[in-house]
């Protein structure tokens, strides 16, 4: 996360290092696994009475992973962010769709070598509120 500048609070401008996208992707599966058939039907409900045993805690699994990878941080939280506040309702492929260019605001039809260079030639200025 330190690599990432802040703009204040909870800030952080998506990247296309490799650590942003791994997390990206760690988020967009754990997402994908509480989707589909890899979780049996109520087993990772909190409310005992609706499910059968234990609870499957599936996100647990991966937030072990993002612990043992903190670099992956910002893109897992990036993703999770998106998804809680559209309601939970993406699709996690979008999010692994999603070109550099989408995530960070770039036209599409823009260079990626000029679209990089002002990325890096902005990092080094901030805005005040």
């Amino acid at each position: 996360m330190a690599a990432n500048k802040r703009n204040g609070g909870d800030r952080v401008a998506p990247s296309n290092s490799a650590a942003f996208l791994a997390g990206r992707d760690l988020a967009a599966q754990m997402i994908r696994t509480g989707h589909n058939a890899d979780v049996p039907d109520g087993q990772a409900t909190i409310e005992a009475r609706y499910r059968d045993g234990a609870q499957d805690n599936f996100a647990l699994r991966y937030l072990q992973a993002l612990l043992e990878r903190p670099e992956l941080a910002d893109g897992f939280a990036a993703v999770l962010s998106d998804y809680l506040s559209a309601g939970g309702c993406v699709d996690p492929e979008v999010y692994e769709r999603l070109s550099i260019g989408e995530m960070l605001g770039a036209k599409a039809d823009a260079p990626l070598q000029d679209f990089i260079s002002a990325v890096l030639a902005t990092a080094g200025t901030s805005s005040s509120d």
